[in-house]
């Protein structure tokens, strides 16, 4: 960054030209140098954050090409000494750099938290895990392990539940109808869940009519006129008789 710096540092000429003095211009210069040395802290920093997460190959580099970024570094200063500079240009400029750079902080605070708390997650996971796995290994271990004296026991004590079991059948015959069984069980939860299905639906169809009200003068008309009727039925068929 010193050598950058020297190749760029304008005349007294130029300076005067563009009515920066020489504390500005050595003002600028140390902000410069300061904000280069924070940025490659912040780098050292991310690189070594990645590597601790395996999101960096070891072959990997943060910079490449340094010569071909000096050069790159050097035509942008150049071409930024052919402008004119003001005072308040350079103020501004600074402030919005200043700005951008405070972003990019708390941006990056951000990412480096959340990838600690996923660290942090992942390795409770993976400690979890491990400690399933090896009381997995333990008893399987333990079966392989066993003595022929263990195995014989545990034959007994599998022969007495199924003494225990043929025991509680006999005693409960009911048990063994193929109609309770898990088969037929299901079935008849498919038939109820189906006539519930269509209770719903009904429900539904009907609820239109629930708030409907009957016309009540219709209602009386169609009453009388079943009692005329009522009344010619009984008169014609004592008509018959006579």
């Amino acid at each position: 960054m010193d050598k950058i710096i020297d190749m760029v540092t304008p005349t007294a000429e130029d300076l005067a030209k563009n009515n920066i003095s020489p504390q500005q211009w050595q003002e600028f210069t140390v902000l410069l140098k300061q904000r280069a040395q924070f940025y490659k802290e912040e780098n050292a920093r991310l690189e070594t954050i990645f590597r601790k997460l395996k999101l960096l190959n070891d072959e990997l580099k943060l910079l490449i090409g340094i010569s071909d970024s000096v050069d790159k570094l050097n035509s942008l200063v150049q071409k930024a000494l052919t402008k004119s500079l003001e005072n308040k240009s350079v103020s501004l400029s600074h402030a919005e750099k200043l700005r951008k750079h405070q972003n990019y902080v708390s941006k990056l605070k951000i990412c480096i938290k959340f990838y600690m708390n996923l660290n942090e997650r992942l390795s409770k996971e993976v400690k979890a895990t491990k400690w399933e796995m090896d009381q997995s290994k333990a008893k399987v271990g333990k079966i392989f392990n066993l003595s022929d004296q263990e195995l014989q026991q545990m034959e007994e004590k599998a022969k007495k539940y199924e003494n225990e079991l043929l025991k509680f059948e006999k005693k409960y015959p009911w048990l063994k109808d193929p109609e309770i069984n898990l088969p037929n069980i299901s079935k008849e939860i498919t038939v109820l869940q189906n006539l519930k299905e269509q209770k719903e639906k009904l429900v539904k169809e009907l609820s239109v009519y629930q708030e409907l009200k009957p016309d009540i003068k219709e209602a009386a008309q169609q009453l009388a006129n079943l009692k005329v009727e009522c009344k010619n039925l009984s008169s014609r068929s004592l008509d018959n008789k006579c």
